[in-house]
């Protein structure tokens, strides 16, 4: 087992549960897969981002774009400079990660998943 400092946890959580994602639902975890299953969680992402312009604090249009990619670049940039580690980590993600930070990762993807077919069937 490879010694991952906490804050790497943390900060590589995301892209290694969208590994563990992609691998537990294909037979290879391909760069393919992890980035669907990334897209998939940056649908909650999104949804927060809406949420927030919507009913909290409208704001402008550029801003509101630039909060939007942000995450995506963010984490196309840790996929990259992170890839082995977020290999190790996903291969052995029970050694890493409490198996409950799995099941909250699905339901934040399941609650993204819902917002989205809020907001296209409601605009």
């Amino acid at each position: 087992m490879k010694e991952i400092s906490s804050i790497k946890k943390i900060w590589l959580f995301i892209n290694v549960s969208s590994y563990k994602f992609a691998k537990d639902n294909t037979k290879s975890a391909t760069a393919r897969d992890r980035s669907i299953s990334i897209g998939m969680f940056y649908l909650f992402e999104f949804s927060l981002i809406d949420c927030f312009n919507e009913y909290i604090h409208p704001i402008k249009k550029i801003y509101f774009m630039i909060l939007v990619i942000t995450p995506l670049a963010f984490h196309a940039l840790v996929d990259i400079a992170y890839s082995k580690d977020i290999e190790v980590i996903g291969n052995n993600y029970n050694l890493y990660y409490k198996r409950a930070f799995y099941y909250i990762y699905l339901f934040l993807i399941a609650v993204g998943v819902a917002y989205m077919v809020y907001y296209f069937f409601n605009r």
